[in-house]
């Protein structure tokens, strides 16, 4: 049933973006994993119900990690959860049910497949480890994809302490469901999740056992004129490539003055960075206030002005820049005015290191 559903998914692709992964971008077994087939990550889930985990899964074993791609769609923040990541975990099950049988993993999401942003997830507290995945059964089913498309939102604890006679499933698909709000995003194509190292493991296997992940919100990437993941209906500069929506910068910066924070970064994200000898560029994610007066951006790179080489600076928006590295030492220094007079100057040194032993 499933290979037929992901057949028909596949080319109804053709007119309109299916809300589920469409790639494994990358896999890392640990012990104890390896159980199923990665291509059963992709497409919708096909849960077992409250008391049974699906076996259209993939094992990661313990400590193992996916990353998952959406290709023609992103995740986009709407209201509530935006997307569910599905595993196979049930309740345990006397004269009334128990907690599940979980096997927990750490859920990050990215837009570039570079940069991680990850949700916290507490692995130390059993049996419902709030934040993680692979705790909520699956209800959704490969013959109805749309049934993933409806996160439950009966809290799992509620469905612990219930005569089993008389237990009655819940509303919405099950899985565990995340919200992109306040990862600082404006859309996230990659979805990656690292299994948990605990014991946890049923005939032979072990960690968490994906089943899919789908986009309860999303965006079809149509339009896409600067090829940049980014359909033009969202991108602020859909001719320049290296011109991203807002993201929220994690780093204020390392210079003179960071008061006015008119450049703010989601990488790097310390003052002195350090990178392999055998790299020649490292990546900056600029965030620029939409007060920056674009025109007042200037970068140096030891102590020659390299502005003109970077193209434009657009207020209000994130610019993606490859600064190379021609020594051991390279010296950035980023300057941006605000229309309110404020200055904001930030300095960074990357050196290239051997790898420590």
């Amino acid at each position: 049933m499933r290979v037929l559903v992901l057949l028909a998914l596949a080319l109804a692709a053709r007119a309109a973006a299916d809300p589920f992964a469409d790639r494994v971008a990358d896999l890392q077994v640990g012990a104890g994993g390896g159980g199923g087939d990665p291509v059963w990550a992709l497409g919708p889930p096909d849960g077992g119900g409250a008391f049974s985990g699906s076996h259209d899964t993939i094992s990661l074993g313990l400590g193992g990690m996916i990353t998952l791609e959406f290709t023609d769609n992103a995740i986009v923040d709407g209201p509530g959860p935006d997307f569910t990541v599905f595993e196979n975990a049930f309740l345990l099950t006397g004269e009334v049910t128990y907690p599940p049988f979980a096997e927990p993993a750490t859920v990050s999401v990215s837009d570039d497949g570079v940069h991680f942003v990850a949700f916290p997830c507490a692995l130390d507290d059993p049996p419902y480890y709030p934040g993680c995945a692979g705790v909520y059964p699956v209800f959704a089913t490969a013959s109805d994809p749309s049934s993933a498309l409806v996160p439950s939102t009966t809290p799992i604890a509620d469905l612990v302490g219930v005569p089993f006679a008389t237990f009655v499933p819940p509303g919405g698909s099950g899985g565990d469901s995340f919200d992109l709000a306040g990862t600082g995003l404006a859309q996230a194509r990659f979805v990656r999740i690292i299994a948990s190292g605990q014991r946890f493991g049923l005939d032979g296997l072990a960690g968490f056992d994906l089943d899919a992940v789908a986009a309860v919100h999303s965006l079809d990437l149509v339009g896409d004129t600067d090829g940049d993941g980014i359909p033009d209906a969202s991108d602020p500069c859909p001719s320049d490539a290296t011109c991203r929506p807002l993201q929220r910068g994690r780093f204020t910066g390392g210079g003179r003055s960071d008061r006015e924070r008119a450049l703010t970064y989601a990488a790097p994200t310390r003052r002195h960075v350090e990178v392999a000898l055998d790299e020649t560029h490292v990546i900056f994610a600029v965030a620029v206030a939409p007060t920056v007066e674009p025109s007042s951006v200037r970068l140096t790179l030891n102590g020659r002005d390299a502005s003109a080489a970077f193209g434009t600076f657009t207020a209000g928006t994130t610019k993606m820049v490859s600064l190379p590295l021609d020594g051991m030492r390279t010296v950035v220094r980023l300057r941006a005015a605000t229309t309110r007079g404020g200055m904001d100057v930030d300095h960074f040194v990357i050196r290239k290191r051997s790898p420590r032993p």
